[in-house]
């Protein structure tokens, strides 16, 4: 039978600190700044001296007991051996060795000590389960042997499993010998040094997946205090205003668009060159407006997910200055975000080529089955065919806004060209100048005809053209590959990131520049605190000081619409204790708020609703302080 962790009950608030057979070992004398750091900074926050009990029995732990004692005495913790905690005096850090896990988890929940650091210093032979009311419970166990590697049995799996009482309902966390992972007391469990591997059931089939490390638990403000966790940093961040929200695709991906990129990306689907491109439009605009059509339809009965309107609500409460967006599809405004930067334009809106015209309107309209927007069918509509004798006065006056929109980028080109807009991560050290300059000739210049285009002649098609002027070429008011910035958005974002004290970056792999830049200048000129919140690692994430991993297996789809929607109630239970945030009464009185918050909109969800609980509620009283003197504690005002 596994030892049972169940934070809520044994001890609210603690985080659990779980290692491999040669984990600590490895932690003490090999990466000691875990200690030094985390567990130390933690200790401060905690109450009185800082005394350790260390539950053991006649045990080694292949000799590492002796060297730990001696970090922790450095630390200014006094060690203390016990071999149960009946009778055992208050401790700001309990030390479990593994053969006694299940018999002091036992305990712990009969007569819990809230508010210490829980270490578990070696995984029992049976496994280690952890139990949350709002994560799926998890078999934490040690990989198995064989021929002199480590592998993962699926047989001791099965065995776990069935032990263990949960059912298909249970995930896994496989932990190496050198391996560890932190427990936090809001249910998130985190990977320590050395990736894991992540068993995640789906239906009769079993998933795994590497679980790489996320390198938190060392960089949290308060360590690893009481009620510490990366989710509730993040909130503390936020909740001192000041912040600019960076975005990518990522973001609306739960609203069902695809992103750009990943998996089964638009781009993996389109040319990009083809059909997002200065030389693209220039060269075949029937081709780009077929790609528009069908991107429309994607947006169409499309809008803002809760990320957006979390990220709305945190702009109305005060705590974001501004969204930059590289999102081309109006979301942010949809939500009610009022200071929005659309970085990359709009394509939920056109504009005329005409310069004697102009005129913006919505793309809905020109594909709501009316043909009043659209030419009449014709050959050879753009650049990359040769004007022919048959060629209609619109035509014409079509061939020559589109030079003109081609040598107008190329003119200015030489002058603006750190604005570029361009399709890969072309900052990287490994990509020259003349490769990036080719780059962005390629996205200016039609691509020649083929023999086969030759052969089979232009192809008939038709282009919207403006209503309003009617002569004038609608183009997308997206910033195409191959075009600049626009100079007056470009400078409203670089303000914004030269005055930001956190920068919260949302579903975006940091790979186009120059927006990839903004976070890293707000660090350079503020020492902003960067806050990531996507599925898995980007060129941004070494310049993270909080990382907020969405995992496949997580559901906070449906709880971040519940929180919103039962948030004021939720808000009512602070006032009866004067208001301020005690976070023993949250995380054991009010169920909505014990939450994983798991995909990038409901992660946002989650800082919001911490960060409006901070600035709504008025001083805590002093009945407050003293009914809960006895309760472990602590406050975000």
């Amino acid at each position: 039978m596994a030892a049972v962790w169940e934070a809520a009950k044994c001890a609210a608030g603690s985080p659990l600190l779980v290692f491999g057979k040669l984990g600590v070992l490895e932690s003490i004398q090999e990466e000691p700044g875990l200690w030094r750091s985390a567990v130390r900074v933690g200790l401060t926050h905690t109450e009185g001296a800082h005394p350790a009990l260390l539950l053991a029995k006649n045990e080694t732990l292949a000799g590492g007991l002796g060297q730990l004692q001696d970090l922790l005495r450095e630390m200014g913790c006094t060690v203390q051996i016990v071999e149960s905690l009946e009778g055992a005096p208050h401790a700001s850090m309990l030390l479990v060795t593994p053969s006694l896990a299940r018999e002091t988890f036992r305990s712990l929940r009969e007569k819990p000590r809230p508010g210490c650091i829980v270490v578990l210093l070696g995984l029992p032979s049976e496994g280690l389960l952890h139990i949350h009311e709002e994560e799926p419970p998890t078999m934490i166990f040690g990989l198995g042997h064989e021929n002199g590697k480590e592998t993962l049995s699926l047989s001791q799996w099965e065995e776990l499993r069935e032990s263990s009482g949960q059912g298909s309902s249970l995930h896994g966390l496989a932990l190496g010998q050198l391996g560890g992972c932190c427990c936090y007391f809001d249910g998130r469990i985190e990977a320590l040094e050395v990736a894991a591997i992540r068993l995640c059931p789906e239906g009769s089939k079993l998933r795994w997946e590497l679980f790489e490390p996320d390198g938190n638990a060392e960089k949290l403000p308060k360590g690893l205090a009481p009620f510490s966790s990366p989710m509730h940093a993040a909130a503390d961040f936020i909740s001192a205003g000041c912040a600019l929200a960076f975005t990518g695709a990522g973001i609306s991906k739960e609203s069902g668009v695809p992103t750009y990129r990943d998996g089964d990306g638009l781009w993996k689907r389109y040319d990009a060159m083809e059909v997002s491109s200065l030389a693209g439009l220039a060269g075949e605009p029937a081709k780009v407006w077929a790609f528009e059509k069908e991107f429309s339809e994607i947006l169409r009965g499309k809008g803002p997910n809760p990320g957006h309107l979390a990220l709305a609500k945190l702009e109305e409460e005060g705590c974001i200055d501004m969204v930059v967006t590289q999102n081309v599809d109006g979301f942010h405004q949809a939500a009610g975000s009022r200071k929005v930067v659309e970085l990359h334009g709009s394509e939920v809106h056109a504009i005329c080529l005409n310069r004697a015209c102009g005129k913006r309107l919505e793309m809905a309209q020109l594909f709501d089955g009316s043909k009043a927007f659209w030419s009449p069918e014709a050959r050879g509509w753009g650049l990359r065919w040769p004007e022919g004798d048959s060629d209609t006065d619109l035509q014409k006056a079509v061939r020559s806004q589109l030079e003109e929109l081609i040598q107008g980028k190329k003119d200015g080109k030489s002058q603006d060209s750190s604005s570029s807009s361009e399709s890969t991560s072309s900052s990287s050290s490994s990509v020259s100048s003349g490769t990036r300059q080719k780059r962005r000739n390629a996205a200016k210049t039609p691509k020649p005809l083929t023999e086969q285009e030759k052969a089979d002649g232009p192809p008939v098609g038709r282009v919207p053209i403006c209503p309003s002027c009617q002569t004038g070429l609608l183009k997308p008011d997206g910033v195409y590959f191959g075009e600049s910035l626009d100079k007056r958005v470009l400078k409203r974002a670089l303000l914004q990131s030269i005055n930001s004290k956190v920068v919260m970056m949302v579903g975006t792999r940091g790979e186009v520049d120059p927006a990839a830049k903004l976070p890293v200048i707000a660090k350079r000129e503020q020492d902003a605190k960067i806050i990531e919140v996507n599925i898995g690692s980007t060129r941004l994430s070494k310049h993270a000081d909080i990382v907020l991993r969405v995992r496949g297996s997580d559901k906070g789809h449906q709880r971040a619409t519940y929180w919103l929607n039962n948030f004021s109630k939720s808000i009512e239970h602070f006032y009866l204790f004067g208001g301020d945030v005690m976070f023993w009464f949250l995380w054991n009185t009010t169920a909505p708020y014990q939450t994983s918050a798991a995909a990038c909109d409901s992660l946002l969800i989650v800082a919001y609703h911490i960060v409006a609980i901070c600035r709504s509620v008025p001083p805590v009283t002093a009945e407050a302080r003293q009914l809960l003197s006895g309760c472990c504690w602590r406050s975000l005002t």
